[in-house]
C-alpha cells in the first residue's frame, strides 16, 4: 500500500493572479491535487497576498477543501 502524504500548498491570492487566467489555472491545479488525493492523505493550503491566512491544515475531507478552495478569490 502507499504511505499518506503530506502536501503543503502555498497560494497567491494577491491581485496579480486576478489576469490572463493566473487565478482559475490555480484554482484547477489544486482541485486535481485534492480530488487525486488517497484517503490518508492530509493537505495544508496557505493563501497570501499582503498577508498571509491559513485555509485549511492537516485535512483530507475532500468536499470541505474543495468549499473553502472556491471561497478564495485574488
Amino acid at each position: 500500500s502507499q504511505l499518506p502524504r503530506q502536501l503543503f500548498i502555498v497560494l497567491d491570492s494577491s491581485g496579480s493572479m486576478a489576469g490572463a487566467d493566473k487565478w482559475g489555472n490555480a484554482v484547477a491545479a489544486i482541485e486535481q491535487i485534492i480530488r487525486s488525493m488517497n484517503r490518508n492523505d492530509k493537505i495544508h493550503l496557505v493563501e497570501y497576498s499582503s498577508s498571509s491566512s491559513v485555509v485549511f491544515e492537516n485535512s483530507n475531507d475532500q468536499k470541505t477543501m474543495l468549499k473553502d478552495l472556491y471561497d478564495l478569490y485574488p
